[in-house]
């Protein structure tokens, strides 16, 4: 489970979470939000794991998820139970090496071959898109300058 996860305050302004009532709103925001929730923005979750921790019925849960898939902030697959958060990226992007390897390996993971598809194909961009940031954040600074590599003494 994740000790910590990005939510952007501009969800608010978004035209698709606006027209969202009030629960599918709550439903987007527990998706955001679940300890179920992974760096790769896509969670194996049961909808009985989900109407637990919202308490809820099945049925509420079921009609807010529509609407969710049908206004496309969220891709779902009933075969495999897996909720994909769409944009995931846009605001939980890879931030290293490191970051980027285990948000990889998390899709590999997933089940289902459209949503892992989905998943790489957002991912892919969102890392081309990190590169290329700090490329140009780097070339903005102009030449950097070399910090000699620090000696390293044997023990007697």
């Amino acid at each position: 489970m994740r000790d910590f996860g990005k939510v952007s305050p501009k969800v608010w302004h978004e035209p698709k979470f606006r027209s969202l009532a009030t629960m599918d709103q709550l439903l987007y925001l527990y998706f955001l939000t679940s300890p179920h929730q992974n760096s790769s923005g896509c969670c194996r979750l049961p909808s009985g794991y989900a109407c637990a921790d919202l308490n809820w019925q099945p049925g509420a849960y079921d009609a807010a998820q529509k609407s969710l898939v049908d206004c496309e902030l969220v891709l779902v697959d009933e075969k495999t139970n897996e909720v994909l958060i769409v944009g995931w990226f846009l605001h939980n992007a890879p931030q290293n090496e490191k970051h980027k390897t285990g948000t990889v390996r998390l899709i590999e993971k997933i089940q289902s071959e459209r949503l892992r598809s989905f998943a790489h194909q957002a991912f892919e961009q969102a890392w081309q898109q990190f590169i290329d940031a700090a490329l140009q954040k780097g070339l903005s600074r102009g030449p950097q300058r070399q910090l000699p590599l620090p000696t390293v003494v044997g023990r007697r």
